[in-house]
């Protein structure tokens, strides 16, 4: 045990370089409010827990962020912005590339990064570090996100490369894209100079992975520590290796429209690691087989992301002026697929909404929800039908414990923050949880008809979580949820991220 706790550390370190090489080549993306008047700046908000940044190579970008977005020089080497009528202006900011705004300051801005932050519709990008039953540990160098090239960054790449050390495998991703302006803006106007433009994107991908269909249910550095110190891993994984190539269009810098064709094929992984390298000799759980072949698709994604986090002031009940921390917003993720199973000589449909609302409803006090349905028609492949239960599902159910091809979720989140109660609590941003989930899954044979099924939905067919715990807005949740459809002990929980 302690020699290979010995082992993670040294590749910890190992990676540390690769994760400073990672800041040069990825966009800041974190949250940042500047008071009125002025300019608005806000930034797109993603996962901010520590874990998650120092897994992905995050770690440096919220100071260097802070500083880049502060300065006001009228240098044309930094950034400033002028005469801006836009109240809610999004930028981008490239570390350490900024030649192209010295050479042409007020060029059109071409949207690059889609906005995929609480969402991932299909692959995640390659991690540097992970562990899991499949792979035991990994290590790798990939970019987080796409590289802008050129004058007007209308060039992305982005890839990586990675190893199992149980599985004895290397991994690699290869993905690059060309985006195309639609409009241009009169740079005569001060206003226009700074917006972006709506883009047409054209990219292609190829990869040799080992991934999952779970990345909505917890984030993979989350999975990781707990794989690794509680032998739970609540993603179920399998290879592809194969490509796939895209159109998006991009209205503006949160919402995206993408037709895409995928071509890949699909292979069993098995439970690498039993027994987990930390603690008990408790087991890891089996990782289930798949539909195996090669799996041809089109897809069509439709995509909004409009979250922010805020700090507003106001009074508690002792009538002390406390900061309230909170997000607002919505995300919405609407995708269907149409596959075939060469081999089989099947047919298969997959269709997913999503859908996100961040809800402040007075100072102190946020109703958060998450409705996802789900349906799969046809000869649905295993890794693509539906389960309930486990994390950012019915948490008071053990994990995937419900399956079938019809799901609809229903998650709440009742947020109350206790500097509302006293203002010793307002540094820490403390939050009182009440959670309510509510989950539907059932299989329908030989249908076709994505909508067949959820009319069978009754009072005595859904399943029904409570639950209570303390949480902090940027996402570490703990607490205690408990089912109501049968007399039993509450299931701990723990969340380094908000379930949603």
């Amino acid at each position: 045990m302690h020699r290979t706790t010995t082992i993670f550390i040294c590749l910890f370190l190992i990676s540390a370089p690769f994760l400073l090489f990672a800041q040069s080549s990825n966009s800041l993306r974190s949250e940042t409010t500047l008071p009125k008047p002025g300019v608005h700046i806000e930034f797109s908000v993603g996962d901010t827990n520590f874990l998650s940044r120092l897994i992905h190579g995050d770690l440096l970008r919220s100071p260097l962020q802070s500083f880049f977005a502060h300065r006001d020089s009228t240098d044309t080497d930094h950034w400033t912005l002028q005469d801006s009528t836009d109240d809610s202006l999004l930028l981008d900011l490239k570390m350490g590339d900024f030649s192209h705004h010295k050479k042409n300051r007020y060029h059109s801005y071409l949207i690059t990064n889609p906005p995929y932050d609480r969402e991932i519709p299909h692959l995640e990008s390659m991690p540097f570090l992970d562990y899991n039953r499949v792979n035991g540990f990994y290590l790798g160098i990939a970019t987080p996100t796409m590289v802008d090239l050129g004058r007007h960054s209308e060039i992305g790449v982005k890839g990586g490369i990675g190893y199992g050390f149980t599985e004895k495998k290397g991994q690699s991703q290869l993905a690059g894209e060309y985006r195309i302006p639609l409009t241009s803006n009169d740079t005569s106007i001060p206003a226009e100079r700074w917006k972006p433009v709506p883009t047409l994107a054209l990219g292609a991908e190829y990869h040799d992975v080992t991934t999952t269909d779970d990345a909505w249910r917890t984030e993979r550095a989350e999975n990781a520590v707990y794989a690794f110190f509680a032998r739970e891993d609540f993603r179920d994984y399998y290879k592809i290796e194969g490509w796939n190539a895209y159109a998006a269009f991009r209205p503006d810098r949160k919402s995206e429209l993408r037709l895409e064709y995928r071509s890949d094929n699909y292979y069993d992984q098995p439970r690498r690691i039993i027994h987990g390298t930390w603690g008990t000799s408790k087991s890891l759980p089996h990782n289930p087989p798949i539909t195996t072949g090669k799996l041809n698709s089109w897809v069509i994604t439709a995509a909004r992301e409009d979250v922010h986090s805020e700090t507003t002031e106001a009074k508690n009940l002792f009538g002390d002026s406390v900061n309230y921390s909170r997000i607002r917003g919505r995300v919405y993720l609407l995708q269907a697929e149409f596959g075939k199973n060469t081999e089989a000589g099947s047919n298969f449909q997959r269709y997913i909404l999503d859908a996100r609302n961040f809800n402040p409803v007075i100072p102190g006090i946020s109703v958060d929800t998450r409705f996802r349905m789900e349906s799969g028609t046809g000869d649905i492949p295993i890794q693509k039908m539906q389960y309930l239960g486990g994390p950012s599902s019915l948490p008071a159910l053990k994990n995937k414990v419900i399956a079938g091809n019809r799901l609809v979720l229903l998650n709440t989140e009742i947020r109350f923050s206790l500097s509302a109660l006293s203002s010793f609590f307002e540094s820490s941003n403390t939050e009182l949880l009440i959670l309510n989930d509510f989950g539907y899954c059932t299989r329908v044979q030989n249908d076709n008809n994505l909508l067949q099924g959820f009319g069978n939905m009754t009072f005595n067919t859904i399943a029904y979580n409570i639950g209570l715990g303390l949480g902090h807005p940027s996402g570490i949740n703990f607490g205690v949820s408990w089912r109501t459809d049968i007399k039993e002990t509450g299931r701990f929980f723990f969340r380094f991220q908000r379930p949603f």
